[in-house]
């Protein structure tokens, strides 16, 4: 049997997060693979398109939306779009969810395997970061905080982050 180059942009693609030192489970026949993490949920999903040569990354929030609050969870995410640079949050309704996202689209680019994983890891970082930052957001508008407030306070805290010395 023979590799195909979508067999052989998938394998580059788990063996560039398993070169970067993470912990990754994959499933060839879904074209997908669980990123370990240090997020609630344990994993990121990685969704590898490889028609598209891109990778979609999902950090999914734990909690399920409850109908009543679908409304203002959703003013939450589009406010956190505004000041969110590299990843989304977005709110799937058919499963009341809310993940953070983010994409490598490399198109014709071919990239050499350490510079994938650069990008890769690259955008698993900001998509554990967008829901990290917003996490407390979300739990605020759950408990009854206005989505302007909890996203106000979600922005704050990232902007004290930023402003931290590094050591």
């Amino acid at each position: 049997m023979s590799l195909t180059d979508d067999d052989l942009f998938y394998a580059r693609v788990v063996a560039a997060f398993v070169d970067a030192g993470r912990t990754a489970t994959p499933d060839a026949a879904s074209r997908t693979l669980d990123v370990a993490s240090d997020l609630p949920g344990g994993r990121v999903l990685a969704v590898v398109r490889p028609a598209a040569r891109s990778v979609t990354l999902y950090a999914v929030w734990p909690t399920i939306v409850p109908a009543d609050a679908v409304p203002a969870v959703t003013e939450l995410v589009v406010r956190a779009n505004a000041d969110l640079f590299v990843a989304t949050l977005e709110l799937d309704l058919p499963r009341a969810t809310v993940a953070a996202r983010a994409a490598v689209a490399l198109g014709e680019l071919d990239p050499p395997d350490d510079a994938l994983g650069h990008l890769l890891v690259t955008a698993l970082a900001e998509t554990e970061q967008a829901l990290t930052e917003y996490a407390p957001a979300l739990e605020a508008v759950l408990a009854g905080t206005p989505p302007a407030v909890a996203a106000a306070a979600a922005y704050r805290s990232a902007l004290d982050v930023e402003e931290q010395p590094h050591a």
